[in-house]
């Protein structure tokens, strides 16, 4: 693979991750430790950073070769403009000059361009084992499963949540306020499946969270952006996805569509037992008198 033709579309972080099963020992061992503090250990010289994972300058430089770089330099380069990426906010996106307008002047049909392109590379490039392994977590009704999100991407983890509910017992929303929290932490064992959503200018509260979940055995699905987040460096699974389109904010739209996925899924693979427990539903809301049962 070769880093400058698919820059525009994958990270460092996101190389590392496609490329961890070829690499030997000593490479996995500086890969997982870039990855623990992504992505500062990069900007290091070879030989700090080899001595900080305990390998060889060797190694490392055999690392950045398989991850698609020329040499040493262009690794880190790409490292220092992700890094930049990764705390952008819509203001300073918006100060940005802006790029010259293709032939197409409608604005609506430019930005349907624009996300239709980001859900089709994010879905083309999930992992289709990490794709059924979260299904078959998610399938498994012995374990709870327990969601959240960011001060944005709580809507996603309520999408998901929402969705969840109605095909498996035992889900639930984590709310931001540490007291509320732990008091769901403090039930989390190696049952427990936690669900998080963690996007760029990533929130300090919800990596604490996720790392109390993992100190206690639970398994970490983690929906990201290309940059990916901290938690990515302990997360059983990882959903990497493209968000940037024409536009000073990130699309929300590739996560929808994989939460979508999952759930289809979920749901085709449980018919019979997801159309009992809708039907169940539907009986105790005609009971309670709901309008729309």
């Amino acid at each position: 693979m070769d880093w400058q033709e698919d820059k525009a579309s994958i990270t460092v972080a996101g190389l590392i991750h496609k490329t961890l099963d070829r690499l030997t020992p000593t490479e996995r061992k500086i890969a997982t430790m870039l990855l623990s503090n992504y992505p500062f250990p990069g900007l290091e010289t070879v030989a700090q950073l080899a001595k900080l994972g305990g390998v060889s300058n060797p190694t490392v430089l055999r690392l950045t070769t398989k991850l698609g770089f020329a040499n040493y330099a262009d690794f880190q380069s790409a490292l220092r403009s992700e890094l930049q990426a990764r705390g952008a906010t819509p203001l300073a996106r918006g100060n940005a000059e802006p790029a010259a307008l293709d032939a197409e002047a409608d604005f609506l049909r430019r930005y349907q361009h624009s996300v239709v392109g980001v859900i089709e590379n994010s879905l083309r490039t999930i992992s289709r084992t990490a794709f059924d392994a979260t299904v078959a977590l998610l399938s498994d009704t012995k374990r709870p499963v327990h969601l959240i999100g960011g001060r944005l991407t709580e809507s996603l983890a309520s999408q998901m949540c929402n969705h969840l509910r109605l095909l498996r017992p035992r889900v639930n929303r984590v709310l931001h306020a540490s007291a509320v929290a732990s008091e769901d932490i403090v039930d989390f064992d190696r049952r427990t499946v936690l669900v998080v959503f963690d996007i760029r200018r990533y929130q300090p509260a919800v990596i604490k969270l996720a790392q109390e979940a993992h100190r206690r055995g639970a398994s970490v699905i983690l929906f990201t952006d290309a940059w990916l987040s901290p938690i990515s460096a302990f997360a059983n699974h990882v959903f990497a996805v493209e968000t940037e389109v024409s536009s000073n904010w990130d699309s929300f739209a590739p996560f929808s569509a994989l939460i979508e996925a999952l759930v289809a899924s979920l749901s085709e693979q449980n018919w019979a037992v997801v159309r009992k427990r809708m039907n169940d539903i539907r009986d105790i809301r005609i009971a309670l008198g709901d309008d729309i049962p």
